[in-house]
């Protein structure tokens, strides 16, 4: 099939929830949406307990999008975007490691069941490493964002389902300071300078 366009989502933390069939969730998918200065989207979202001693699952977030497409939608071809993770330390030493990077382009529907698309994208793999700062009131960070690319091969997008990105962060802490106090990985996903973003190709649409 020939690509008609690409359409972009980005992510980001809404300060309301938004509710869909048999989900409910702040972690959203911005596409062609313009607010004003009035409303503040979060940028950032940090690993919800006390982190690894060793390489392990910190991070696993799933960004859906309000938004319906506007018919039922074929999308075939490349996909590419980026995922941002933001190390954040406050010890002098014995800091926080980011190890793997996944990525997954899925679609929910309104009973809550999620299909995959693409499966799990490795996007990157390495070690990024980050001490530094003075516990309790001086910290780091550093901000990574990574590109990637895969293909979704001829799926079909129904007028009630809603795209969606899943995140996976591996990371670890140094034994003693695995709180969020001293350590912590965040996803990033500030909209504004695209993070955390995908565009996949829009082959089809059928009314």
């Amino acid at each position: 099939m020939g690509t008609v366009l690409y359409k972009e989502y980005s992510a980001f933390v809404s300060p309301v929830s938004f509710i869909f069939g048999g989900w409910s969730g702040n972690q959203l998918l911005k596409t062609v949406e313009e607010w004003g200065s009035g409303v503040e989207l979060g940028t950032g979202i940090v690993n919800a307990s006390s982190l690894p001693t060793s390489e392990g699952l910190v991070q696993d977030r799933a960004f859906v999008c309000p938004l319906p497409l506007s018919a039922k939608t074929v999308i075939d071809g490349p996909v590419f975007g980026s995922v941002g993770a933001k190390l954040w330390n406050m010890t002098s030493e014995d800091g926080v490691t980011l190890k793997k990077v996944y990525v997954n382009i899925f679609k929910k529907n309104s009973s809550n069941s999620d299909t995959s698309l693409t499966g799990d994208v490795l996007v990157w793999s390495g070690t990024k490493y980050l001490d530094g700062g003075t516990y309790p009131n001086e910290a780091v960070t550093s901000t990574v964002v990574y590109p990637f690319w895969t293909t979704v091969d001829d799926e079909e997008i129904e007028r009630d389902e809603r795209l969606g990105m899943r995140i996976k962060l591996y990371g670890y802490a140094a034994s003693g300071y695995t709180d969020t106090g001293r350590n912590r990985i965040y996803v990033a996903c500030d909209q504004s300078d695209k993070q955390t973003f995908f565009s996949v190709p829009i082959a089809v649409s059928v009314d």
